[in-house]
């Protein structure tokens, strides 16, 4: 994703914590913004793509086994399947040395405690109820995903981000509405990291060396939330949408004592339907 370079952000970002601007394209109000929102380009390609919310921990000997499942999926489907691993409940809690990182974040918790995460590994697969259930073991990850009936989507999703500079780097979304939509909607942000390498439990041989793999490489992890944990409204039931109408929301993120590598980074960003909590689109950019 090609990057933009921005005047003024490091200042104006100095001056902000968490939503920089929320511009509307008409025929809806623009707001006062405190960044200048860029120009993204034509939405061309558009499709509907799933978000794999992975549970998982370090101390959790079948999660490599989940880790590659959720590797084959992603190389079967592409862009269209992005993965997000959350270090969550016991599993990932610190131990002693080689366990002692904290892998954990606030939104991971929260999310884990939503939907009641009580079995590791498990899945979401963008939060859909397969019969009556949405947390998923893994050996029906693939099954659940080839059961879904493909339709056109009702959302697309846009990212760019600034130039990182030493202590923050700016995220832009836009979201455009391909139908007309009359929905309570959420927009979550949040930043993952992958080429973490960090000891493992591990039970399989087939994986990696047992009882643990103490050069275990984890992906897709769920570093922290750049829009609030709780998301932003974006549509609201009673105020109908139009298609074709336009969102466009920014953020800052700050990276002053961060442990996070941006060059193995990623944003993703997806919308959530409040009311029954399945996420509609996602979209994800490599920083």
């Amino acid at each position: 994703m090609k990057k933009i370079i921005l005047s003024s952000l490091l200042l104006i970002g100095i001056l902000i914590l968490s939503i920089s601007c929320d511009k509307i394209e008409k025929p809806y109000t623009e707001h006062n913004n405190e960044l200048d929102t860029p120009d993204f380009p034509a939405l061309t390609n558009y499709m509907q793509k799933y978000l794999l919310e992975d549970f998982t921990g370090h101390l959790c000997v079948n999660c490599p086994q989940a880790h590659v499942i959720a590797d084959e999926m992603k190389t079967a489907m592409g862009d269209t399947l992005i993965v997000l691993s959350i270090h969550s409940g016991n599993y990932a809690k610190p131990q002693v040395s080689p366990y002692d990182a904290d892998y954990r974040s606030e939104m991971g918790d929260m999310i884990s405690a939503d939907f009641n995460i009580i079995a590791y590994p498990s899945g979401m697969i963008n939060r859909k109820d397969f019969n009556g259930n949405r947390v998923l073991g893994r050996t029906i990850w693939k099954s659940s995903i080839a059961s879904i009936q493909r339709q056109a989507p009702n959302l697309a999703l846009q990212i760019l981000t600034s130039s990182p500079s030493e202590d923050s780097i700016n995220v832009f979304v836009k979201t455009t509405f391909l139908t007309n939509t009359n929905k309570n909607l959420r927009l979550y942000v949040v930043l993952s990291e992958s080429g973490i390498i960090s000891a493992q439990k591990n039970n399989s041989s087939a994986v990696g060396t047992t009882p643990e793999i103490l050069n275990y490489e984890h992906k897709h992890m769920l570093r922290t939330n750049i829009t609030p944990k709780e998301g932003a409204s974006i549509a609201t039931l009673g105020t109908p949408l139009q298609a074709n109408d336009t969102l466009i929301k920014g953020y800052t993120l700050y990276l002053t004592g961060k442990p996070w590598k941006l060059e193995n980074c990623s944003v993703i960003a997806f919308i959530s339907d409040f009311d029954i909590k399945e996420i509609l689109q996602v979209e994800e950019v490599e920083l």
